[in-house]
């Protein structure tokens, strides 16, 4: 089989070898990508894929980086495009950083929308929580039969619940994206959303909705990229 064309979105996510089998059978190739994204990386042991995806032991990670097919690329000069218009953040400050350290001020962003608005951009809730380390036996109870155990912060799990819960209670309740840095909070934030009983939250998470209302990723599993969502809360877990 050969192609006209085979494009690659995320490249920078794209190994090498997941890449080349389809490089040779085009004619022509695009790669998009930005470089300055996280590599592809994968933990050193045996797992599969599929295996990884769903680990909660919480045992120390060993991640390596690999080299993508955009990184494969900008070494071998292939010639570029660069794409400078950025219209995604509803509030400008969310790339002003990233625009300024990264991409060396080259973006053209659009102004806010409201400039005096206080419930657009970014929020940062400070809670007194403590993170179990992987090398630790402790387990906190959470109640409702949802334990948390080494690799999770419980306070801070506890704190993106409630608040997921009470944007959701709102009258105009907005789609909501978790994003976790391991997959262990993960889990832990989704068995506390369960253990919750609140008909909004249930309605949110309902897999067999079309255009599910929330979504939750870990810094390892992709289930909110690419999907739009209003809101977006992040847990650190540290």
């Amino acid at each position: 089989m050969e192609f006209d064309l085979v494009i690659f979105d995320e490249a920078s996510q794209i190994t090498v070898p997941e890449a080349i089998g389809a490089i040779a059978r085009a004619r022509a190739v695009v790669v998009v990508g930005d470089s300055k994204q996280m590599p592809p990386s994968r933990r050193v042991g045996t797992q599969t894929a599929a295996e990884e995806e769903f680990d909660d032991s919480g045992d120390e990670e060993i991640v390596e980086d690999q080299e993508s097919i955009l990184s494969e690329c900008e070494l071998a000069r292939v010639p570029t495009l660069s794409l400078s218009w950025h219209y995604r953040s509803q509030d400008e400050a969310l790339i002003a950083f990233s625009n300024r350290a990264y991409y060396d001020g080259g973006l053209s962003s659009f102004p806010t929308p409201s400039l005096l608005s206080s419930t657009t951009g970014v929020q940062f809730v400070p809670v007194d929580g403590q993170f179990i380390r992987t090398s630790s036996r402790d387990t906190v109870d959470m109640g409702r039969g949802v334990v948390a155990g080494k690799g999770t912060n419980p306070v801070e799990a506890r704190a993106v619940v409630d608040t997921v819960a009470s944007l959701l209670a709102a009258e105009n309740a907005p789609t909501i994206g978790i994003v976790t840095f391991n997959e262990q909070q993960r889990l832990l934030i989704e068995d506390l959303l369960r253990a919750y009983d609140d008909p909004n939250i249930n309605a949110a998470m309902d897999e067999n909705a079309m255009g599910r209302a929330m979504c939750s990723s870990s810094r390892r599993s992709s289930r909110c990229r690419g999907r739009a969502r209003r809101r977006a809360v992040l847990s650190r877990v540290l």
